[in-house]
C-alpha cells in the first residue's frame, strides 16, 4: 500500500503537431445565457480553425487561433439546463482544431452552473444554497488503497448523499479523475 510513484492510471497518448492542450467554457455569471471562454491549440499557427460543439443544446462556436494559439469562444445559451444537485445535467462538448488530415479533437462531459457568494449567502444559478457536506480521503471502502473505479466512487459519494449532503470537500491532495467527475 504504497502511495509514491505512479498510483493512477497511465496513458501514452499521440497528438497531432498541433493539439488541444487547455480549454474553458463556462456561464457568464451576470445573464447565465451566454457560455464564454477560450480554446487553447499548442503548436497551432496563427489562423487555425476552432470550432465547438454542444450538439445536444445544438450550440456551435468557431473562430481562429491567434498568435498564442488561443481562440475566445462565445455563444448564446438560452434554454441550457443549468446543473445543480438536484438535476445534475451534463452536456456532450465536442472540440476541434485544424482542418485536414492533421485535426484534433477533444471530447467532455461538462454541467453548466454559476457560484458565487451575495453577504453570508452562496448562490448556485442566482438561488441560495445551503451547503452540508463532508470531506472525503480518497481510501476505497471496502478493500486497501487508493479509490481507482468506479463503484469505489459510488459507494462513497452514496454514502454523502445517505447523510443528506450535497457536496464534499476532497481532501487536499488530486483525487483520481472518476471521484472528481
Amino acid at each position: 500500500w504504497n502511495y509514491g510513484g505512479l498510483t493512477r492510471d497511465v496513458s501514452i497518448v499521440t497528438v497531432p503537431d498541433g493539439f488541444i492542450d487547455d480549454f474553458d467554457l463556462h456561464l457568464d455569471r451576470a445573464t447565465r445565457s451566454v457560455i464564454e471562454g477560450y480554446v487553447h491549440v499548442e503548436g497551432a499557427q496563427a489562423g487555425t480553425r476552432v470550432s465547438v460543439d454542444l450538439p445536444a443544446a445544438k450550440l456551435h462556436a468557431e473562430g481562429v487561433t491567434d498568435a498564442d494559439g488561443r481562440v475566445a469562444i462565445s455563444m448564446a445559451a438560452a434554454g441550457l439546463t443549468l446543473w445543480s444537485p438536484e438535476t445534475p445535467k451534463l452536456y456532450h462538448v465536442v472540440l476541434k482544431a485544424g482542418s485536414g488530415l492533421n485535426d484534433d479533437t477533444l471530447t467532455d462531459e461538462m454541467g453548466f452552473r454559476t457560484i458565487e457568494a451575495l453577504g453570508s449567502k452562496i448562490l448556485l444559478n442566482g438561488k441560495p444554497i445551503v451547503l452540508h457536506g463532508v470531506s472525503i480521503h480518497a481510501e476505497a471502502p471496502f478493500r486497501t488503497g487508493r479509490v481507482d473505479n468506479d463503484q469505489d466512487v459510488a459507494t462513497l459519494l452514496g454514502w454523502v448523499k445517505e447523510l443528506g449532503g450535497n457536496f464534499v470537500r476532497l481532501a487536499h491532495y488530486p483525487h483520481d479523475q472518476r471521484m472528481t467527475r
